[in-house]
């Protein structure tokens, strides 16, 4: 993966393969042998020093493109040796788990007019900022940059859940809530799902 230095979108190339004998293939059978593929990325990667861990978090946001997720792997896997990381893992889990438990009617754009605490107009206003910073850096596949970036997050997101109850018992904050959480929990899987690495917590 690594010497091709080019893309390698695998599940295109599997189908443009089984149409080759589609009829001798049953349907489905590009995604059995991609999942097949994957599934023993893993070991191969493990073999090289990296933790499952970190590979999996690639997979979960982006399963396709070998020689991308390769890209995205290196730079993950030399930024989880930061405490950050670790710290953004934590954060991470929890995000995923609030959300896990709220309902798809919560899905939506955040209302600024309706924080009420500076923290969350400070979440919200770093977020955006990374959101503008990040998209040339994940086009130009600069993956530890992007990593960086979101690095930045930390401690607005730690202000966020130290002064913020996301489940309050007004409806409108609570949603208003859930939907920045949801624009946060975005942003980073468009790199990898940081809930998925070891956390400090652990």
């Amino acid at each position: 993966m690594v010497s091709l230095k080019q893309p390698l979108p695998l599940l295109e190339l599997l189908e443009f393969s089984c149409k080759q004998h589609q009829s001798e293939l049953a349907d489905g059978t590009a995604n059995t042998v991609l999942t097949y593929m994957l599934e023993r990325l893993d070991s191969w990667y493990e073999d090289r020093g990296i933790n499952v861990d970190i590979v999996r978090a690639v997979l979960a946001a982006q399963n396709n493109d070998l020689y991308d997720a390769d890209l995205r792997v290196s730079a993950l896997a030399a930024f989880s040796e930061q405490e950050t990381a670790r710290h953004l893992a934590a954060a991470n889990k929890r995000v995923a788990n609030i959300l896990a438990k709220a309902e798809a009617a919560e899905i939506g754009a955040v209302d600024p007019a309706r924080f009420s605490a500076s923290e969350e107009s400070a979440l919200f206003s770093a977020i955006q900022a990374a959101e503008v910073s990040l998209k040339p850096l994940i086009e130009q596949k600069q993956y530890q940059g992007a990593l960086e970036e979101l690095a930045s997050l930390r401690q607005p997101v730690d202000d966020f859940f130290d002064a913020v109850m996301v489940n309050t018992e007004d409806p409108l904050e609570r949603e208003n809530r859930l939907r920045l959480l949801r624009l946060l929990r975005a942003l980073f899987v468009q790199l990898a799902d940081i809930a998925l690495l070891p956390s400090g917590s652990e």
